[in-house]
């Protein structure tokens, strides 16, 4: 129900669900509906946006960034180590993984956690987080530099763009 008295012609809730065709933006006919995948993106999306904010709060409240980092991950492993275990019915891993998973945990989480964290109590949130937003660039420019990608003017203008917002 829409207003106390339901919708009239006037108000904008007689025309949701209408089948309008047309607004003033121009007609949306051709719009698709939202798939999981589109809400997924956005629920990670939003996730990461809260994780700068939550995590200076957090810090700036008394938490040590290596206890934090560690609480959030420990958590993490916890909780994704019970889905690897319902989907695959076992946790078991090959001797030779192990180096690998080691040396990942070692840069992927113990030092990102140990920047991030330190980057956080340092600085504010909104610098962190438009740091943050250039990774995708640099890992480009990093993947160029060490021959594993080819990096065409495309990138590079959108490069320009994302360090031009960052500034």
């Amino acid at each position: 129900k829409c207003g106390v008295a339901g919708p009239t012609r006037a108000s904008i809730c007689s025309r949701v669900g209408s089948g309008m065709r047309t607004s003033l933006l121009g007609s949306f006919s051709w719009m698709r509906r939202p798939e999981v995948a589109d809400l997924m993106l956005l629920a990670t999306v939003t996730l990461w946006a809260l994780n700068f904010t939550v995590t200076k709060y957090v810090i700036s409240h008394g938490f040590q960034p290596i206890a934090y980092g560690g609480l959030r991950f420990g958590g993490a492993a916890v909780l994704f180590s019970g889905a690897a275990y319902a989907r695959e019915r076992s946790l078991s891993l090959a001797r030779r993984d192990l180096w690998i998973l080691a040396g990942a945990a070692l840069v992927g989480i113990f030092l990102n956690q140990l920047a991030f964290g330190y980057a956080i109590k340092l600085t504010t949130a909104t610098t962190v987080a438009l740091l943050f937003g250039t990774l995708p660039v640099l890992t480009g420019i990093f993947a160029s530099l060490l021959g594993i990608e080819r990096i065409g003017s495309r990138f590079w203008l959108a490069a320009v763009l994302a360090f031009g917002g960052a500034a």
